[in-house]
């Protein structure tokens, strides 16, 4: 079973990236190429169109390292190469039917584009949780005595890869979501792009003590989110830089400042903590000559 998902994943990934470069650079689906759209609805925390080129370069090279860690493990044996579950394969190729079917939808209705757009992320969301979930259960129930490579790579690898692409794709439907209610609604640029800002820079703070706290060990090794976070943020600071705006520009750099600060402790926290569970991982117990060796 783990065999034929991880070939579908990849049958569908293929496709996926194939049709959403045509999309982008030519106009094979649509009437007009990504580039054009982009130049008509950009507001002031939209992306430039190089900077969504990069983005989605990167999303497509945090999805590669995961696949093609999952087609390893069909050729090998161990008790590590069954951590990938069926529930993540499912809701992840259902996350990649809704992404291919984006781009045959988002110039064509706005409204069935936000449906879309919507469902993929709860998939996204499901996918990320998921895996989180399933990787801890193995390591309840299995551990991971002769297969710390393959927790290892789950943990730091396919985590932050997964949850990279998350971010990535949340700030392009924010994104999508504000062009819908400045064309569609009638809503200001301006009004939409401080809102939308606001709450990107408070989901980023509330976010870090739930990864680092409330469910840290379903996180261990997770900080993308932040690499995501930054990213964003410098590339929209140079668009309200130029404005007159005071106020959306002071948002823009304390959630820039504020998001490369929790870079920075979480990084070190999750360095701190991996040291302390590596040297309690040393000290073991000599029950016949009852001795504690470090």
């Amino acid at each position: 079973m783990a065999t034929t998902l991880t070939v579908l994943t990849l049958c569908l990934f293929i496709p996926f990236v194939v049709i959403s470069v045509l999309n982008t650079y030519t106009d094979e689906f649509n009437d007009v190429v990504l580039e054009t759209v982009h130049q008509e609805d950009n507001l002031i925390m939209s992306l430039s169109f190089d900077l969504y080129s990069v983005l989605m370069i990167l999303c497509y090279i945090a999805d590669a390292l995961w696949i093609g860690y999952a087609l390893s493990c069909i050729c090998r044996q161990g008790k590590g190469t069954g951590i990938f579950t069926l529930r993540f394969f499912l809701v992840y190729m259902i996350n990649l039917a809704f992404s291919i079917g984006l781009s045959f939808v988002w110039l064509r209705s706005p409204l069935n584009t936000f449906i879309v757009f919507l469902f993929k992320m709860i998939a996204m969301c499901l996918a990320f949780g998921f895996h989180c979930w399933d990787l801890q259960q193995f390591m309840d129930q299995v551990g991971k005595a002769g297969c710390e490579c393959d927790v290892w790579y789950q943990r730091f690898v396919v985590q932050n890869s997964l949850l990279f692409t998350l971010c990535a794709q949340l700030y392009l439907f924010i994104d999508g979501v504000s062009v819908f209610m400045n064309k569609e609604m009638g809503v200001s640029d301006s009004s939409v792009s401080l809102g939308m800002i606001i709450f990107l820079g408070i989901l980023t703070v509330v976010w870090f003590p739930i990864e680092s706290f409330v469910i840290p060990s379903y996180t261990m090794y997770t900080f993308t989110s932040y690499i995501a976070t930054i990213f964003y943020l410098s590339s929209i600071m140079s668009t309200v830089w130029d404005l007159d705006d005071k106020c959306m520009a002071g948002f823009v750099i304390f959630f820039l400042v504020a998001a490369c600060i929790l870079f920075v402790v979480r990084v070190t926290l999750t360095s701190y903590r991996s040291s302390k569970r590596g040297s309690y991982e040393n000290i073991t117990y000599n029950v016949h000559a009852d001795t504690v060796n470090v």
